[in-house]
């Protein structure tokens, strides 16, 4: 039931920035699992990029499909896995 509430928030706030014309589309499946468990764990966009050693623009592009490198997933993951960690610690 939570995982549902989060979702359904994610929805929401995915729909806002649509009608506010902001920067939505598609991309890889990976990028969407992302976003999802930024938001349960209340992950922010600045504090990814800070993990990565990016700006979070460059997060932002890479979450929406501007930007594919080919590591971009594994160390994505890897720096959202280390936050939450960081978080239960």
């Amino acid at each position: 039931m939570c995982l549902q509430h989060h979702n359904n928030a994610l929805v929401h706030e995915m729909q806002l920035i649509f009608r506010q014309g902001g920067d939505f589309c598609m991309s890889a499946q990976w990028t969407g699992e992302l976003v999802g468990k930024m938001h349960i764990y209340h992950i922010k966009k600045k504090e990814l990029a800070k993990r990565i050693g990016v700006t979070p623009e460059y997060v932002s592009k890479v979450l929406c499909g501007h930007r594919s490198p080919p590591d971009a997933e594994q160390r994505f993951r890897a720096a959202l896995d280390a936050l939450i960690s960081a978080q239960s610690h």
